[in-house]
């Protein structure tokens, strides 16, 4: 989108937020149960509601979204910057990190 639209003077940017308090990280959790079946798929139901419950009690999984709305607030209208937005940082860097790692991972 970032290509097709700067020939016409759009600037496109992303914003990647982590898992604030909204509710809406605890809906999408809670989706894959409405398929998920132990009988078919090798992901347990159990083994997934740990993970996400495990998650959600971390500091990181109910991040107040006071933050995000004043950094979109700044990001939004700002006429350059970053391409790829995370916020917050702890976020972005765990990101790079995993990437990171990825990339390196051998077989």
């Amino acid at each position: 989108m970032q290509q097709e639209l700067s020939t016409h003077g759009i600037k496109v940017q992303t914003i990647n937020p982590g898992a604030y308090y909204t509710g809406y990280n605890e809906t999408m959790a809670d989706n894959p149960f409405r398929w998920l079946d132990d009988k078919k798929h090798f992901t347990k139901r159990a083994d997934l509601r740990r993970g996400f419950d495990d998650f959600f009690a971390t500091p990181e999984g109910k991040m107040d979204p006071t933050e995000m709305i004043e950094r979109m607030i700044e990001i939004v209208p700002a006429d350059d910057g970053k391409f790829r937005n995370v916020v917050p940082k702890v976020i972005e860097d765990m990101l790079k990190a995993h990437q990171l790692a990825a990339w390196e991972n051998k077989i």
